[in-house]
C-alpha cells in the first residue's frame, strides 16, 4: 500500500549526516566511489514500473557528487609537518588465505615521515626527469618488496637484482678503478721485462769466457733505454755485431747447448739471416720488397730453414708436410686456373660426356641424322657464352647439393666424453666454480648468460632454475649438467620473451651441448630440431657459431 504522505527523515538520521567528518590524512589517496556495481543490457524482466505518486520525493533529481581529489595529497609532506605529533599513525597490512593479518610497514614516527618523504621525491623526480639515476631508487624499492611476505621465497634473488643495480656514478668509478689496475699490470710486466733483460745482458758482461764481447755488450746496455719504443739502427746494428761474435764463441755456443739439453730442447736451426734495415716502417717500400728474398733459390733456403725451425719446435705435422709438398713444388710451372674459370677443363668434360652419350660409333650407311637436330645442335655448340652456361649450371648443382645436407649432419668438433676422458686431463665441477668466481671475466661471462624477464615473468621458478642450469654448463660439462640443462629450458621457452633474451653465448652453450656425440644423448637429433625450430621464429637459422666453422679437419 502507498505512502499517503512524504517520507520525514528521523532525528537520529538528521544528527548522523550532520556529524563533522574526520580530517584526511595527507598520505592515503582516496578511492573513487564506484556506484555502478554490475552492467545489465535490459533492464531486468519482472520488475514492476512504480508509478510516480502524489507527496512522493523526485528520486531523478539527486546528484551523486564525487568526492574531490586533490592531486597535493600525494605531494611529500612539507618539512614543518615532519615533526607533527598530530599526525596519524599509518600502517599496512596484509591478510594471507588463511585470513591472518601480517604487519608490512608502517609510518609512525618522524624518521618514518622522512624516509616516505624522500622516496615520494624520489618517485616525482623519476616520473618527471628522463635523466634521472634511478638506483638509489630502485633499490629501496625493493627493500620495501621483500618485506611482504608474499615475496618472502624470492628473497634470494631480490638480493642478488638489488646488488646488481649499479648507480651511474659507481660504474664510473668501477670503470676508471679497472682502467688503473690495468695500467699498473702493463707497466709492471714492462718493468719486469726491462728488468730481464738487463740482467740477461750484464750477466754476458761479467761472464770472463766472454771477454771479446764485453764492449758491445757494453754499448747494447747504454742504448737499450733508447730502444724501447722504436729501435735505433745503431742500436740494430750494435745487436747484429754482437750476434755474429756469439754465434762464433765457442763457450756461448756450449752454455747455450747446456740450457737447451736442460729444458728438453733440440738444437736450433741457425737463424735466417735478414738484410738491415735503414728506416723502421710498418709497411714495405721499394727498398724492403728488392732486399726480400726474390730467386726461387733463396726461397727454398727460407723455406728449408723454417721447416728446421719448426721440427725444433715439435709443430704440427701437417703443417710440415705442406711446406714439403711446397718445397717440391716447380716454380716453373704455369699456376693453374681457378676450377670456377677452367674453360680447357669445362670443354674435355663436355667431350667426354658427349662421347659417353654415344658410345657406339656411327652407321654411314645408316639412317641419316635429321637435319633439323642437327641444326639445333650446331647452334647450340657455336654460342660463345656456352661454357660460362655449363658452368653456371654446374654451380647451380654443386649448391644445390650443399644446401641438401642438414645442419645437425654436419661434423664438427664435440667436447670429450667425461667417461672416456683421462683422470688427469678432468677437473672437479667444485674446483672450476671457485675459478670462475675468483676470475673478473668469468663473472662477467656468467652475468652475460643470465636471463633477465620484464615482471611478472622476472620471479617465475622455470627462469630460475634455467640460469642456475646454464651457470653450471659453463662450469662444467658432463651428462647430468647436459640433461639439467634441457630440462630446464624446455620448460622456461614457454615464458615469454625468453627466446628474445637469450644471448649468443647462451645459444651456443645450449645448442653444442645437446650436440654431442656421447652414449647418454640418445634423443639429439630430437633436441637439435627443436633448437633449430626456436632459432628460426626469433629469425636464426641456426647458432651464433655456425657449424661450419667447427668441421674437423
Amino acid at each position: 500500500m502507498a505512502p499517503s504522505r512524504a517520507y520525514v527523515p528521523s532525528r537520529a538520521l538528521l544528527r548522523a549526516l550532520s556529524r563533522p567528518l574526520p580530517p584526511r590524512c595527507h598520505l592515503v589517496r582516496p578511492f573513487p566511489t564506484q556506484f555502478l556495481r554490475g552492467k545489465r543490457d535490459k533492464t531486468a524482466p519482472g520488475l514492476p514500473k512504480l508509478e510516480k505518486k502524489e507527496g512522493m520525493p523526485d528520486l531523478s533529481q539527486l546528484k551523486f557528487v564525487p568526492t574531490p581529489y586533490d592531486e597535493s595529497e600525494t605531494e611529500p609532506l612539507p618539512d614543518d609537518q615532519l615533526d607533527n605529533p598530530d599526525l596519524p599513525t599509518i600502517s599496512w597490512w596484509e591478510q594471507d588465505a588463511n585470513g591472518r593479518e601480517h604487519l608490512i610497514s608502517r609510518i609512525a614516527t618522524p624518521e618514518d615521515r622522512r624516509k616516505h618523504n624522500e622516496l615520494s621525491k624520489m618517485l616525482h623526480e623519476d616520473a618527471e626527469n628522463p635523466d634521472y639515476d634511478d638506483a638509489l631508487l630502485n633499490r629501496r624499492l625493493l627493500d620495501d618488496l621483500m618485506k611482504y611476505p608474499s615475496f618472502a621465497d624470492l628473497t634470494e634473488e631480490l638480493q642478488e637484482l638489488k646488488q646488481s643495480i649499479v648507480s651511474r656514478e659507481e660504474a664510473k668509478a668501477a670503470e676508471e678503478e679497472t682502467r688503473k689496475d690495468q695500467e699498473l699490470q702493463t707497466k709492471q710486466l714492462e718493468s719486469s721485462l726491462k728488468m730481464a733483460t738487463y740482467e740477461s745482458i750484464q750477466e754476458l758482461v761479467d761472464d770472463p769466457e766472454l771477454a771479446d764481447t764485453r764492449d758491445d755488450l757494453e754499448d747494447l746496455l747504454e742504448q737499450l733505454p733508447d730502444a724501447e719504443d722504436t729501435p735505433s739502427p745503431e742500436f740494430l746494428a750494435t745487436a747484429k755485431r754482437l750476434e755474429a761474435k756469439l754465434a762464433n764463441n765457442e763457450a756461448f755456443q756450449r752454455k747455450m747447448t747446456a740450457l737447451r739439453a736442460e729444458q728438453g730442447v733440440e738444437e736450433m736451426p741457425p737463424p735466417i739471416e735478414l738484410p738491415e734495415a735503414e728506416e723502421h716502417h710498418d709497411t714495405l717500400d721499394e727498398g724492403d720488397q728488392d732486399a726480400l728474398p726474390g730467386s726461387p733459390e733463396d726461397m727454398d733456403k727460407l723455406l728449408v730453414q723454417m721447416k728446421d725451425l719448426m721440427a725444433s719446435m715439435g709443430a704440427d705435422k701437417e703443417l710440415q708436410a705442406e711446406l714439403d709438398e711446397v718445397i717440391k713444388e716447380d716454380p716453373f710451372d704455369e699456376a693453374e686456373e681457378e676450377e670456377d674459370m677452367d674453360f680447357d677443363k669445362l670443354s674435355d668434360e663436355l667431350i667426354n660426356m658427349v662421347k659417353a652419350a654415344t658410345p657406339e660409333p656411327i652407321d654411314e650407311n645408316g639412317d641419316v641424322v635429321d637435319p633439323e637436330l642437327e641444326a639445333k645442335v650446331d647452334k647450340i655448340m657455336q654460342d660463345p657464352k656456352l661454357l660460362e652456361k655449363l658452368m653456371y649450371i654446374k654451380k647451380v648443382i654443386t649448391e644445390a647439393q650443399l644446401k641438401s645436407t642438414h645442419i645437425t649432419d654436419i661434423a664438427h668438433e664435440t667436447a670429450p666424453d667425461p667417461l672416456t676422458l683421462e683422470p688427469e686431463r678432468a677437473t672437479s665441477l667444485g674446483r672450476r666454480i671457485e675459478l670462475a668466481k675468483s676470475d673478473p671475466e668469468h663473472r662477467a661471462a656468467l652475468r652475460r648468460l643470465r636471463v633477465d624477464l620484464l615482471p611478472p615473468f622476472n620471479i617465475s621458478p622455470a627462469l630460475k632454475s634455467f640460469n642456475q642450469a646454464i651457470e653450471l654448463a659453463y662450469m662444467g660439462a658432463n651428462d647430468d649438467i647436459r640433461r639439467i640443462l634441457w630440462r630446464t629450458y624446455y620448460k622456461a621457452r614457454t615464458l615469454p620473451t625468453f627466446l628474445q633474451n637469450l644471448s649468443d653465448d647462451a645459444w651456443d652453450i645450449l645448442y653444442y651441448s645437446q650436440a654431442v656425440t656421447w652414449a647418454g644423448n640418445q634423443n639429439r637429433q630430437q633436441h637439435l630440431k627443436m633448437l633449430l625450430k626456436d632459432l628460426k621464429s626469433v629469425g636464426r637459422d641456426g647458432p651464433p657459431t655456425h657449424p661450419s666453422t667447427l668441421v674437423k679437419n
